[in-house]
């Protein structure tokens, strides 16, 4: 059956286990699906999300905006409120680049997991940073990025900041 991954992606990236994508499967294209074929396709998807993840970055990136989302996530059955952490670039060509996505263990935003997030940015390449836009990462920034300009927090981010901003202007500035 052609697309057949794809539904399977589509049914365990909204939480369904082996054999609820296995029932559904059955139930609407009457298609029998061995668990280990269902493993196989979200396995190769998580191989690419890991490569994806540790991915080399550039060495600068003018902007890094630090931010945290909380939404609901089922975990071991349980649905409980996780926090997503996100830093996504301006590159020097202007383009938007997400450099990654943490899942916190705890519903609350602070210092010691930015600290581990930039770390991480650190192992991965990145080297300098003209400004970071943050909410509360800002001793974890200046003590690993000590020429950076970082906003503390004291002004939120304005939602979807990104997404209105013009590459073409900040090129030119």
């Amino acid at each position: 059956m052609a697309g057949l991954d794809k539904k399977i992606l589509s049914l365990y990236t909204r939480g369904l286990s082996t054999c609820d994508i296995q029932d559904e499967l059955k139930e609407m294209y009457d298609v029998d699906v061995s668990p280990s074929l269902i493993s196989e396709v979200t396995d190769a998807v998580l191989a690419e999300v890991k490569a994806w993840q540790a991915r080399p970055l550039e060495a600068l990136y003018p902007v890094i905006y630090l931010d945290c989302i909380f939404v609901k996530l089922r975990v071991d059955g349980v649905v409980r409120t996780q926090a997503v952490y996100v830093a996504i670039a301006i590159t020097l060509s202007g383009l938007k680049e997400v450099l990654g996505l943490w899942v916190g263990r705890e519903a609350k935003e602070g210092a010691t997991f930015w600290l581990a997030v930039l770390t991480e940015l650190q192992q991965r390449g990145l080297e300098d940073v003209f400004i970071f836009k943050e909410p509360s990462a800002a001793g974890s920034i200046w003590s690993l990025f000590a020429t950076t300009f970082g906003d503390n927090g004291m002004i939120p981010p304005a939602k979807g900041f990104f997404a209105s901003m013009d590459s073409r202007a900040f090129q030119r500035q």
